[in-house]
């Protein structure tokens, strides 16, 4: 049986990449800002997806992280961090970094997991 797909952290984990390849600092915080506010969402990302094809407000995203999150929903990846991350001299790091990001789970997926009663093993009471 296949894993669902975690797309928080595959936004996240793209949002890390372009802020890896930033040459401006603001840039760079702002893309890390925008990611850890996508990791700590209580629940997918596509809940926030508005019935026009936009995104709700959500604190500490902006313009250009929105832009990066949509085309993700609508196509699976990111032309735009694939692109950025290949002009990159830092390609070789960022491929480096998305492999230790591979066993982690974002905020939302833990949650659905603490709900799902027919999950066996600990349950947050047992903590």
């Amino acid at each position: 049986m296949a894993e669902p797909l975690d797309t928080n952290r595959l936004i996240a984990s793209l949002l890390r990449d372009l802020a890896a390849v930033q040459a401006s600092t603001q840039k760079k915080w702002g893309y890390k800002r925008a990611a850890s506010a996508v990791l700590d969402l209580d629940a997918p990302i596509e809940d926030y997806l508005q019935a026009d094809g936009t995104l709700r407000k959500i604190p500490g995203i902006g313009p250009s992280s929105t832009r990066i999150i949509l085309e993700v929903l609508r196509t699976g990846r990111s032309a735009i961090v694939d692109e950025a991350v290949a002009a990159s001299p830092r390609a070789t790091e960022v491929e480096r970094s998305r492999g230790l990001r591979d066993h982690f789970l974002s905020r939302a997926q833990v949650m659905a997991a603490l709900r799902d009663a027919t999950l066996r093993g600990p349950r947050r009471q047992d903590y």
